[in-house]
């Protein structure tokens, strides 16, 4: 299960090296012997075909910083995923109260111009609560 507490800038900075010390993209996960063989990441830099515009090869994780990304990345993405969706919804509730205040003060301009035009059967906002708003 992820952690889904937010991540510190100390967490976030150590998943932001460990990405910036691996090799660069685009890496495929491959097997070298069969469907149900061991398996590799291909990786930019090694011998072989060309894709993408790079090259590749098949090999184990030669440099020790790709396997440390690797390792981390069970545990870095399930974080990262709770913290995006987290920060989603906290987006969500930020819109869902701007458009409240935008409606309230929509309404509260209506009104204000029905009272300065001395109409009769304006009356005061409530603002919802059953208060005086």
């Amino acid at each position: 299960m992820p952690d889904d507490t937010p991540l510190t800038e100390e967490e976030l900075a150590a998943i932001e090296a460990r990405a910036n010390e691996a090799d660069p993209g685009l890496w495929e996960a491959v097997r070298l012997s069969g469907t149900d063989g061991p398996c590799a990441i291909r990786t930019p830099y090694g011998g072989g075909s060309t894709r993408y515009g790079l090259r590749y090869g098949f090999r184990q994780i030669y440099r020790w910083e790709n396997a440390v990304f690797a390792a981390h990345a069970r545990t870095d993405i399930d974080r990262l995923v709770a913290e995006v969706r987290q920060s989603r919804q906290t987006v969500q509730r930020c819109r869902e109260a701007l458009h409240a205040i935008q409606t309230l003060s929509n309404r509260l301009k209506e009104e204000t111009a029905r009272i300065r035009a001395g109409e009769p059967d304006a009356q005061p906002l409530s603002d919802g609560t059953g208060g005086d708003g």
